[in-house]
């Protein structure tokens, strides 16, 4: 399989930005600043830093839809005490990723704990200071292949397990952005809307 080239993938994610509706772009836009404020309401809630919390939350987001990341956090946040045995039961997100948001909430360094760059750029816009896109299967998807009711998480992994498509692919995300001059986050996450509205749709 060859390396994807840089260029076309910026094409590809130009085609999906310019196709978000006005009620897109707007969600887009606001969506990591929404998703810090409910970080931000459960730290005021439990008593933990924003940085706590966003780093909780990023650990249990493999594989999680957003509103369930944020139930897994609660779950979490309420269960500091408990006994090992009980830190798992109910939990949808991997064991091991429930382990490390148990770590943080025992006052671990996200930045320790956590590995990946979906992973550790989504902690560190939910804190924001985004420093590389969020490169999740959807933000994958929308970089590399035409949206088809056969699109779906295996045909991501081609590229999610090759770093030098990642590294392409978090390139592509930044040039537009700076093309556009928009946050790449904001970028990011009007595509993913965008994609998602449509893949939903099919």
């Amino acid at each position: 399989m060859r390396s994807l080239r840089l260029k076309p993938v910026v094409a590809r994610l130009d085609r999906w930005y310019r196709k978000a509706t006005t009620a897109e772009r707007l969600e887009g836009a606001v969506w990591y600043a929404r998703a810090r404020e409910q970080c931000a309401d459960l730290a005021n809630q439990y008593g933990h830093s924003l940085a706590t919390v966003a780093g909780i939350v990023a650990a249990l987001s493999p594989r999680v839809r957003w509103e369930r990341s944020l139930v897994e956090a609660k779950m979490v946040l309420f269960r500091k005490d408990a006994p090992k045995k009980a830190l798992y039961a109910g939990h949808a997100a991997f064991k091991a990723n429930v382990l490390k948001a148990h770590l943080i909430l025992h006052g671990w360094a996200p930045d320790r704990v956590l590995r990946g760059l979906k992973v550790v750029s989504f902690y560190r816009t939910l804190l924001g200071v985004p420093a590389e896109p969020v490169l999740d299967t959807i933000a994958v998807l929308a970089a590399t292949l035409p949206l088809t009711p056969f699109t779906a998480g295996e045909d991501a992994k081609r590229y999610l397990n090759r770093p030098r498509d990642m590294r392409t692919i978090a390139t592509a995300y930044n040039a537009l952005a700076l093309e556009l001059s928009v946050p790449v986050h904001v970028v990011q996450a009007v595509i993913w809307i965008t994609y998602r509205n449509e893949r939903d749709a099919l």
